[in-house]
């Protein structure tokens, strides 16, 4: 008994390792618009990319081992949705929900408290300032917020990984 991956295994952990390099591709085709879409590209790239070579690589192939790969491969894209998600959807679907709770036309002061749960957003900018706080991404200096060396450093990787993903 081998513990070593078969081929198509291994075709699938390293088509699931570059799918931020395929998003990123992806990005740059301008007729593809929103981040939903660009992933889904994405996915539909990567799989024909794993069917193909199984077709082309030589050797024979065992299906259980095409498979597994496929089931790696779809592994993958299901870990790389969630980050991909959370820099493109996070906040504007949360919003979106309270919207759709409310279930009904509402003012913007009325979706704010929806969304808050009854609170103001005075409370939601407090909350999310002692996260900011507590993560050690901003102080506050004389009665002034201010981003310390790691937030700006995180609030650049985060600016650079959209646009290098098409996300806006």
């Amino acid at each position: 008994m081998t513990l070593l991956p078969a081929t198509m295994q291994c075709v699938a952990l390293a088509l699931g390792a570059s799918t931020p390099l395929v998003l990123i591709v992806c990005a740059r085709i301008i007729s593809v618009r929103g981040a939903g879409s660009r992933y889904l590209l994405g996915c539909l790239i990567s799989i024909v990319v794993f069917l193909a070579l199984a077709l082309i690589l030589p050797g024979a192939r065992d299906p259980i081992d095409l498979f597994s790969g496929l089931l790696l491969l779809l592994a993958a894209l299901l870990v790389w949705n969630v980050p991909w998600n959370l820099l493109a959807f996070g906040f504007t679907l949360t919003l979106l929900t309270a919207l759709v709770k409310v279930g009904r036309p509402t003012t913007q002061a009325e979706w704010i408290s929806a969304y808050m749960q009854g609170a103001d957003l005075g409370k939601f900018a407090r909350n999310r300032l002692q996260l900011l706080l507590s993560t050690g991404m901003a102080t506050i200096d004389q009665s002034q917020i201010v981003a310390t060396p790691f937030g700006m450093n995180c609030a650049r990787l985060i600016r650079l990984i959209r646009l290098l993903c098409g996300i806006r």
